[in-house]
């Protein structure tokens, strides 16, 4: 029993910081392992415990593959960065001049 209450309340634990994305891999993944460890283990009439670790093989597996394969929120998160920085500097020099034309006045 123990065998499968601490692998089940580490999942547990870890899905409370997944995006749904994630959550939807995971259960796909761990019913996919679930069966797959079914069937690897049905003959040796271990079907419960291969059901088990499969699902929580499956579970990890699909949430380690549903992550971003490029970095392209990486490199939005920088042109925007660059963005807001340019936009910026240009209120700043427009600021000033705007001050500097008052202060001439």
């Amino acid at each position: 029993m123990r065998l499968i209450i601490v692998p089940l309340l580490s999942l547990f634990m870890l899905s409370a910081c997944a995006t749904p994305q994630q959550e939807r891999a995971a259960t796909r993944g761990a019913a996919v392992g679930a069966v797959a460890g079914v069937v690897i283990g049905a003959p040796n009439g271990r079907a419960v415990e291969g059901a088990v670790i499969g699902g929580v093989i499956g579970a990890a597996a699909g949430v380690v593959l549903s992550q971003p394969r490029h970095s392209s929120s990486v490199q939005q998160h920088r042109y925007n960065r660059h963005v807001q920085k340019e936009v910026y500097e240009y209120e700043e020099d427009e600021y000033e001049h705007h001050e500097r034309r008052h202060h001439d006045d």
